[in-house]
């Protein structure tokens, strides 16, 4: 065993792809992890656990690892950026490496210079047998680092091809509920009724009897086919992609405000139009053949049913065409790559003089021979595999296809990384909370105990009566934040207690006295919800109803001055009313706001509806959106009247 004046050492490093591509750490992971290099990567040198200095410095180069790699990215491949080390030494078997007195490194003397030589032979030595092409144990990094580049482009084409159409799934899903909310279908439905009737009444004038009904008649077919336009219009068809929650959250509140359009804006339109054209033809006498009606509208939809099946059958020809064309290509280029590499082996065996080789030669260069046969071979029936396999899972009947497969894939993809995200958010929340929880523990205790000594003062004192009382009401808002935070199992002890409307409207008109007056705002309470009385815990209640009129006041505060600012505090059927003047909650938002995290409001967070809701239906009771027109109305309803 060879020793060295430098003495034993060890060391422990890890080092990183610098392309995100050619890594198996997850992207986003890999881009933190980058920045995190930038600033600490580098091989530091601890002895006896306390670290050298300047040693793993960024600016401090030690082993020219940056050097060499300014030379050769690929030959050398390390750099301190893409690693964390260290080297351990110990005081006792490293004694020859002595530090310079003012402590900036070590003395370069001949243990030194043998230490620093050793791990630049080591890194060396790794990248050699490990990351270059001719490498002992090449083989394995190259095929990994080929297989994530082809996953990698797979994928990033992946997202190219459906980015595109997400965009424009969402653009028109957009344009649908901005429509809506001008009220755009039913204006448009609207003017062409009217335009029918109109017109109707031109064609009635007509003396000629058989020339107004063939007006008539042309109308109806012109204004089937308009209406029918109009309701293709405000149709939006899904890609066959994975949607984010936002995105299907949208398209489930499309398919709904679509269904009711139909119902009450297309279908009435077609009626109207059907009793226009028969009040018309009775007033003017006019001999409608309803077979010619019913013949005139169904010949209309078979054109239109025609040409669209057309055009679409057109496309797939076309495609199948241009598939078939370029399958076939790729079928005659494999068999030639393939006839190519034999043709050009048999040539080199006729070049070979394979007679005179040692025996253990001639097994390498047979091998060698075989292997580029078996390799191009392979390669070539993987490509011819991978298009079969393509081609197989075409679906002719519409029901499983290759595509619809691969958006179940993706939407549960989607689903499960917004899973992660929001469980991750929601740790970080929870970990907040306990330290909250650990550090004001005590302060509120004390607190408490403040309290009830003041008590016995303002019991005997009738000045420090309503200063006691503001304080108490205070800190009962403050502590029944911190009973949220507290756990479930130590919060079963408590003994619920009757809370009134009238206490409920007194406490947020203190709070919110000043942003009330700021925003101009006025909160009003019926004398229903003043004598309402709610048996719970206020920690249930009361931040529930904080959190509606802080939501309120603000949306409120958002609007013209001249618009009415009115909150109103109500009780009706069971429920509990937090209604305000504001503008209401879109449509596609009325689901989507107790969600964690969605929020309209600049600067929120997305936690007030939710977490309220949560709180409300541990207690037997549930938070809602209630449908009525003007402004927003929540309620607070017990579970077992909904």
């Amino acid at each position: 065993m060879l020793t060295t004046g430098c003495g034993p050492f060890s060391i422990d490093f890890a080092a990183f792809e610098g392309e995100s591509r050619h890594s198996t750490i997850p992207h986003e992971e890999h881009t933190r992890l980058a920045r995190k290099a930038d600033e600490l990567g580098g091989l530091y040198i601890y002895r006896n656990g306390i670290r050298i200095l300047p040693y793993g410095d960024t600016d401090y180069d030690w082993l020219d690892i940056e050097f060499r790699r300014t030379k050769s990215a690929y030959y050398y491949y390390f750099s301190h950026r893409k690693m964390f080390g260290a080297v351990e030494i110990d005081a006792g078997r490293n004694g020859n490496l002595r530090e310079k007195a003012g402590r900036e490194g070590f003395q370069e003397n001949k243990a030194y210079r043998q230490f620093r030589s050793i791990l630049q032979n080591f890194f060396l030595q790794v990248a050699a047998d490990f990351f270059r092409s001719d490498g002992v144990h090449a083989e394995a990094f190259d095929s990994r680092k080929a297989e994530l580049s082809r996953e990698d482009e797979v994928r990033k084409r992946r997202e190219r091809q459906v980015s595109a159409r997400k965009r424009k799934f969402q653009d028109h899903l957009d344009a649908f509920f901005d429509k809506l909310s001008k009220n755009a279908p039913q204006e448009e439905a609207l003017a062409l009724t009217e335009q029918v009737e109109a017109e109707l009444q031109l064609a009635g004038n007509i003396a000629d009897s058989q020339l107004a009904a063939s007006k008539v008649l042309e109308l109806e077919r012109r204004a089937q086919v308009d209406i029918r336009t109009l309701e293709a219009s405000y149709r939006v068809s899904r890609p066959r992609v994975g949607l984010s929650k936002v995105t299907l959250r949208d398209w489930s509140a499309y398919n709904a405000e679509f269904a009711t359009l139909q119902e009450r804006v297309f279908k009435p339109a077609r009626e109207l139009i059907d009793d226009l054209i028969g009040a018309e033809a009775r007033k003017a006498e006019l001999s409608l053949d309803r077979h010619v009606r019913t013949e005139a509208t169904l010949d209309d939809l078979g054109r239109e049913a025609r040409k669209a099946t057309g055009e679409s059958g057109r496309v797939v020809r076309e495609e199948a065409a241009e598939v078939v064309r370029r399958t076939r290509e790729v079928a005659g280029q494999s068999l030639k790559t393939v006839e190519s590499e034999l043709r050009a082996v048999l040539s080199e065996v006729q070049r070979i003089n394979l007679a005179d080789m040692p025996d253990e030669r001639f097994v390498e260069t047979r091998d060698a021979l075989e292997t580029r046969i078996l390799t191009v071979t392979e390669e070539q029936r993987a490509l011819l595999d991978s298009v079969l396999e393509q081609l197989q899972a075409i679906d002719v009947t519409g029901e499983n296809s290759a595509a619809e497969q691969l958006m179940a894939i993706e939407q549960r993809n989607l689903v499960l990384e917004e899973e992660a995200e929001a469980d991750a958010q929601l740790a970080q929340l929870g970990m907040a909370i306990e330290i909250i929880n650990h550090e004001f523990s005590a302060t509120i205790r004390a607190v408490r105990n403040g309290l009830r000594r003041l008590k016995a003062w303002a019991d005997a004192n009738e000045g420090l009566r309503e200063l006691h009382d503001s304080i108490r009401s205070s800190f009962d808002h403050l502590d029944g934040y911190l009973t949220l935070f507290t756990p479930l199992q130590r919060r079963l002890h408590r003994k619920p207690v009757e809370i009134r409307g009238s206490d409920v409207h007194d406490f947020l008109e203190e709070l919110f006295r000043a942003r009330l007056q700021r925003h101009e705002v006025t909160l009003t309470a019926t004398k229903a919800f003043a004598n309402s009385k709610v048996v719970g815990f206020p920690s249930s209640f009361y931040p529930v109803f904080v959190n509606l009129l802080d939501n309120a006041i603000f949306w409120l505060s958002q609007q013209n001055p001249q618009h009415e600012r009115r909150i109103k505090l109500d009780a009706r059927g069971g429920m509990l009313l937090v209604s305000d003047t504001g503008p209401g909650v879109d449509v596609r938002d009325r689901e989507a706001i107790f969600e964690f995290g969605f929020t309209r409001k600049p600067g929120g967070r997305g936690m007030g509806l939710h977490i309220g809701r949560e709180s409300l239906r541990r207690v037997g009771f549930d938070l809602r959106l209630i449908e009525w027109d003007g402004g927003a109305t929540f309620g607070i309803v017990p579970m077992d009247e909904e």
